[in-house]
Formats: C-alpha cells, structure tokens, sequence
C-alpha cells in the first residue's frame, strides 16, 4: 500500500506460489497490469482457478522460472505438499534438509520472452523464489538497469558464517544493488505485523525468519519512498 502508488507500470510476480500476492496487489490497485511467473504447473493450475472464481482481471500467468539460461530446472520439493511454498530450484540452497520429490520445470532468460510477454514497462518486481533470487536478479537486469522498478525480495537468512553457499550469494546481490544505485531496505515484521523500514548497507548474517523481506528503491526515488513510509507510519 505504500509503494504502489509511486509508480505506474505493471506488477511483475516472479514465484506467485498460489497467488498469494497477487490477490493483495489488486486488493489494492485492482486495475494494475500483474504478471506472475511460476514453474509449479500445480501452483499454475491452483491460480488460474482463482482468477477465475474470482474475475481478476488484467493477469497474464506465464509457467515458467525465471534463470540466467532458458534450460529444463529440476525443482526441488521438500514436503509432500504440491503447491510447496519452499521448492527450490537451487539444490544447494538447503543442502542439509531431506528432497521429497523432484520435478522438471522449464527455466527462461527473462531476454528471451521479454517481447513475447510485454515487460516493456515495469513498476513493481517482487522475488520470491527460495534462494534463487540471484539468478532472478541476473536475468531481469537489463531491464532493471533500463525501466528502475522498486524491487521486493526475500532472501532467505544464512544462519551462521559457515554457509558460504548463502552468504556469498546474498553478498552479490548487495554488489549488484550498489552497482544499480538502489537502495536497500529490510522490511521489520513483529508478530506478521510491519513495523517499519530500516536501510541496511550489507545484507547480514541472521537466523531470524522475521528479517528476510527487503525493499529496494532506485536512488532517484529514495526521497519520495521515505516520505511515504513516514506518513503511513502517522
């Protein structure tokens, strides 16, 4: 609710689950352009039937993830569940937890639909891909560099300085911010409650579930961002 007003251009959903996200988006601003990406065809299914239960309008739904390469993924699931909110494409990213079950997805350089989908005007890109929101990152780039849309992302916590796996991975992600010229801020949750924004400039090592959503505005926009923030906080 804060930071949808600021921009106009589409929504873009990358990791929409089972449309979590994209129900509080057009709660909000039902006629904003959404475009969610999702390579779970059981999450697929599960959200092309709420669109329609529910007559969401202006969704494009595309079955795929989103990758450095366009290539056949092996998505990890960790529970029994088919809509597993914690399926990975990236093995490594919990090594040390038990795979229930694989399944092959199909994997896209966001350049090579980026005509075909229309993302020739981006506002919003929310990430939520359980650790491969580097990959993410990699492939929208371009796009990013070209359209500065105020990006939402979870980055799962590395716990402890031994896994250099995440803390490498979350480290290129602050390079990359800083080579953009955006401005990173963890969004404060207590009790599934926001409590505010703190700008960060390292992306720390922590074990706390709570300190893993993060907002990252363009410099140009941090002004404006912040007082919005403020307001709301009033």
């Amino acid at each position: 609710a804060i930071i949808l007003p600021m921009n106009d251009g589409a929504f873009v959903d990358v990791g929409v689950n089972i449309g979590q996200t994209l129900l509080k988006v057009k709660a909000i601003a039902p006629s904003i352009s959404y475009i969610g990406f999702e390579p779970n065809p059981a999450c697929v299914t599960y959200t092309q039937l709420l669109i329609h239960v529910n007559e969401i309008n202006d969704v494009a739904l595309i079955p795929v993830g989103i990758a450095e390469s366009t290539d056949i993924g092996i998505l990890n699931f960790y529970t029994s569940t088919e809509t597993d909110s914690t399926a990975s494409v990236i093995a490594e990213i919990r090594s040390t937890q038990q795979v229930n079950r694989q399944a092959y997805v199909p994997l896209f350089d966001i350049e090579k639909i980026h005509n075909v989908v229309g993302l020739n005007r981006i506002s919003f890109l929310k990430i939520d891909v359980e650790g491969a929101e580097l990959e993410v990152l990699k492939s929208f780039r371009p796009i990013i560099e070209e359209q500065t849309p105020i990006i939402l992302t979870e980055i799962l916590p590395a716990y402890n300085e031994t896994n250099t796996f995440r803390v490498s991975r979350q480290n290129e992600i602050r390079i990359m911010m800083d080579e953009l010229d955006y401005v990173v801020y963890q969004i404060l949750i207590r009790s599934n409650e926001l409590i505010g924004l703190a700008e960060v400039l390292n992306i720390e090592i922590h074990s706390d579930l709570n300190r893993c959503e993060y907002v990252m505005i363009p410099r140009a926009k941090k002004a404006v961002f912040e007082s919005r923030c403020q307001d709301s906080m009033n």
